[in-house]
C-alpha cells in the first residue's frame, strides 16, 4: 500500500501511464502489463552509429521499463508447438495452467517495477515455462532442423541476457 501511494510512476511514456484510480491488484492493469511482458521493445537510437556498448550513445539499449520476454528469452517460443500438440499430457497441461495462473495474478499488479531487464515477474512462472521448454527440446530433437532451431533460440536467449547483464551493471541497475 505504501508503494502504491508513493512510488514514482512517471517513468512510463505518454499514453502508457499507470492508472492510479485502479486498485493495487486490478484486472484493469492487465492490458498495459501484458504489453510490457510480450511486446515492449528496447530503446533504439538511430543517431548513434555502431557503438554497440557505448554508455553515451548506443544504438540499442534495454528499456528500463522492461522488455518483451519474446525478445529476452526467445527459447520460450519452443513451448508453443509443444503445448498445441501435447496439451492433453498432464505435465504439459499442468505447466501451462501454472504459467497462466501465475502470470494472470502478476499482470494484475499496479506496477511491474522499474529498472529491470526483461519482464521481472516472469521469474515467478519461469520454472514452469522451463519444464515446457525442456520437453519441447526433447520432442523437437527428433528432427535435425528443429534440434538446430532449438539450439539457436537457446543461444540467442543466453546472448541477449548477457547483453542485459552488461547494461544492468553499466547503467547501475
Amino acid at each position: 500500500d505504501f508503494l502504491y501511494h508513493s512510488e514514482y510512476l512517471g517513468y512510463m511514456p505518454p499514453g502508457f501511464e499507470i492508472n492510479t484510480n485502479l486498485g493495487i491488484e486490478d484486472i484493469g492493469h492487465i492490458p498495459l502489463n501484458l504489453l510490457i511482458m510480450l511486446g515492449w521493445p528496447p530503446v533504439i537510437d538511430t543517431s548513434c552509429g555502431l557503438q554497440l556498448l557505448s554508455v553515451d550513445c548506443a544504438p540499442i539499449k534495454p528499456s528500463q521499463i522492461g522488455m518483451s520476454i519474446l525478445l529476452t528469452s526467445p527459447a520460450y517460443l519452443l513451448a508453443v508447438p509443444l503445448v498445441m500438440m501435447h496439451w492433453r499430457q498432464r505435465i504439459v497441461a499442468g505447466s501451462a495452467i501454472a504459467i497462466v495462473c501465475v502470470a494472470f495474478v502478476n499482470l494484475m499488479h499496479f506496477s511491474q517495477g522499474w529498472v529491470q531487464f526483461g519482464y521481472r515477474f516472469s521469474n515467478d512462472f519461469a520454472p514452469f515455462a522451463l519444464v515446457l521448454v525442456t520437453l519441447a527440446i526433447a520432442w523437437l530433437s527428433r528432427r535435425r532442423w528443429t534440434y538446430v532451431l532449438s539450439g539457436i533460440l537457446v543461444l540467442i536467449s543466453v546472448l541477449v541476457n548477457a547483453w542485459g547483464v552488461y547494461w544492468g551493471v553499466t547503467l547501475g541497475w
